[in-house]
């Protein structure tokens, strides 16, 4: 009874400390379990991801060396290509694409988007559903009103840019060590589009699996 409890305790106590440690980029670095689950809210990366899933998330391979062998493919024609160690990366490394788990500095929050710019990126400060959000007419400087941001960033970047551009051509380019993440449902989601590029060290790990159905994410 006792090994029992004092194992209940510790699983407690990681769990605590794994939930803090989400809210602290430099604690996330101790986090100690190589992965994590998470449970799916509101509907800003629907249709593919719904209220109540639950999802396995990777919380390691982008913090060690990452043990796998198509990435090392990929560093090995790399070394090949560039003739230099410069692009050759002992972790994962992010990609466009991945769904990711974040801690928001801007909300304080902990919300799940996708990738859709690394750093030296070109990418739409309204996002490629701008037009449509335009014709809905219920938009806040062409995003999703969201109260926190009375002016969204991509306004900002417009208003610096050009005022007279349509905001379906403003651009920026991420920069370093920063990721640009949206929803998958552009009118239901709060992200970069309001509060821009996040660092890198926000980002707390891939989905990899939804757990209600064993599918790999996508």
């Amino acid at each position: 009874t006792r090994v029992a409890v004092s194992s209940v305790g510790m699983l407690l106590g990681i769990n605590v400390f794994g939930a803090l440690v989400h809210y602290d980029d430099e604690l996330f670095r101790y986090y100690p379990l190589p992965f994590a689950i998470d449970a799916c809210q509101g509907p800003s990366m629907m249709p593919g991801f719904r209220s109540g899933e639950v999802y396995l998330r990777d919380t390691l391979s982008h913090r060690l060396i990452w043990l796998n062998m198509e990435h090392w493919k990929r560093n090995i024609q790399s070394m090949i290509d560039d003739r230099s160690l410069d692009n050759v990366s002992l972790t994962r490394g992010w990609r466009r694409g991945d769904v990711v788990t974040i801690y928001n500095p801007f909300t304080r929050s902990i919300v799940t988007k996708r990738i859709v710019g690394l750093e030296g990126d070109v990418v739409l400060v309204y996002g490629k559903d701008a037009a449509a959000l335009k014709e809905r007419g219920d938009s806040n400087c062409g995003v999703p009103r969201d109260t926190r941001f009375e002016t969204p960033y991509c306004q900002r970047v417009r208003e610096r840019q050009a005022e007279d551009r349509e905001i379906e051509d403003v651009t920026i380019a991420v920069p370093k060590d920063h990721v640009w993440v949206e929803g998958d449902n552009p009118l239901h989601s709060t992200d970069s589009r309001h509060y821009g590029p996040l660092p890198v060290s926000a980002l707390r790990g891939k989905l990899l699996w939804r757990l209600s159905s064993c599918n790999e994410v996508e």
